[in-house]
C-alpha cells in the first residue's frame, strides 16, 4: 500500500472545503502585505516634523460653511 504524502492529503482537504482555500488565500494576502509593508510605505510612522509646533495660519482657523456660502 502506497503511503500518501502531506500535499496529497492537503489537496484533498482543499477540494472538499472551498472555505479553507479562501481562508488560505486571505492569509497569504495578509502575510504578503505584512512582509512588503516597508516597501509599500517607506516613511517612518513615528517621525514628527517641526511644523507640528507652529501655530495655524489665520486662514486655517476660519470656520468654513458649504462652498456656496463662504464668508471668509
Amino acid at each position: 500500500m502506497k503511503k500518501k504524502n502531506f500535499l496529497t492529503i492537503f489537496a484533498g482537504y482543499v477540494r472538499i472545503s472551498p472555505k479553507l482555500l479562501w481562508g488560505l488565500v486571505f492569509f497569504a494576502v495578509i502575510l504578503l502585505l505584512a512582509v512588503l509593508a516597508p516597501v509599500l510605505s517607506p516613511y517612518d510612522p513615528y517621525y514628527l516634523s517641526d511644523d507640528l509646533l507652529v501655530a495655524p495660519s489665520p486662514a486655517a482657523t476660519c470656520w468654513a460653511p458649504p462652498t456656496w456660502a463662504r464668508t471668509c
